[in-house]
């Protein structure tokens, strides 16, 4: 077993975008997931930005400084982009030349997403596929309590992917795996264990149809 660990909230949604600060925070992040390391059971960590946060310059700048100080570490980095706007061949490029993965993911289809595609930027190919609920992902209202965050949370990730959806996803995960030398696939629809069902399904379809040799 491996683990793909996303770092804390004050890295990724930050609002200051301060490469000292967020520099210290992922030292802190390294620190903590050494013993992973170097038991060999680390897959990556994560980078996950809202889908509010669009490309800059200064914002990808900060990203490379500070996942870099994993990278030196011997840890790997996966940046997971939502807004559509950083889906651009200098943005992989200049992750390609930091060592710096791209996790490809799905959220629903709204005109500013980031669409589901199979982009390498490492050895480490990496999907996340959060559901399709684009009715229930932005909340109709103000969540001014826990209760209430949590109920539209859940709401949010309340979905299960059919298995012809699967058997679709399946192909971009072998083109994925063309590019790379391994890769991870999560489950992201927490809700309700379709995470776990949906995983589950997910391997079962692809042991039916990858040779022994290449079943996961």
């Amino acid at each position: 077993m491996q683990f793909a660990i996303k770092v804390h909230r004050d890295i990724s949604h930050t609002r200051h975008w301060d490469t000292k600060i967020g520099q210290r925070l992922m030292l802190q992040m390294v620190d903590a997931t050494l013993p992973l390391r170097d038991a060999g059971r680390l897959f990556t960590l994560l980078i996950q930005l809202e889908d509010r946060v669009q490309y800059s310059s200064d914002k990808l700048r900060y990203l490379e400084k500070v996942a870099s100080v994993a990278v030196e570490n011997h840890i790997d980095v996966h940046i997971e982009f939502r807004h559509l706007s950083w889906r651009d061949f200098d943005v992989l490029h200049a992750l390609k030349m930091a060592n710096i993965g791209i996790c490809n993911m799905e959220i629903p289809r709204f005109d500013h997403v980031f669409p589901l595609k199979s982009y390498t930027t490492t050895s480490k190919g990496y999907i996340r596929y959060s559901g399709l609920n684009r009715n229930s992902w932005y909340p109709s209202k103000p969540q001014l309590t826990s209760r209430e965050r949590i109920e539209s949370r859940n709401a949010r990730y309340d979905y299960r992917y059919t298995t012809d959806q699967l058997r679709d996803r399946i192909v971009g995960q072998q083109d994925l795996k063309s590019k790379t030398e391994t890769i991870a696939v999560a489950y992201n629809n927490h809700y309700s264990a379709s995470a776990v069902l949906n995983a589950i399904e997910n391997m079962q379809l692809l042991d039916s149809i990858l040779p022994d040799s290449d079943s996961p």
